[in-house]
């Protein structure tokens, strides 16, 4: 059961860093998860912020 919500969490920060690569980001993104709940969600976004 753990190993399987392990692999849905990784699967969202892979989106999430396909994300930050259709923008021409490094592809890095981050799932927030606790008490497997998801609390927050993100990728890469330095150059075009700055």
């Amino acid at each position: 059961m753990q190993a399987e919500l392990d692999r849905q969490f990784m699967q969202q920060a892979i989106e999430q860093a396909k994300l930050a690569a259709a923008a021409g980001e490094v592809p890095v993104g981050a799932v927030l998860v606790q008490d497997a709940q998801v609390i927050s969600t993100g990728f890469n976004q330095p150059i075009s912020n700055s």
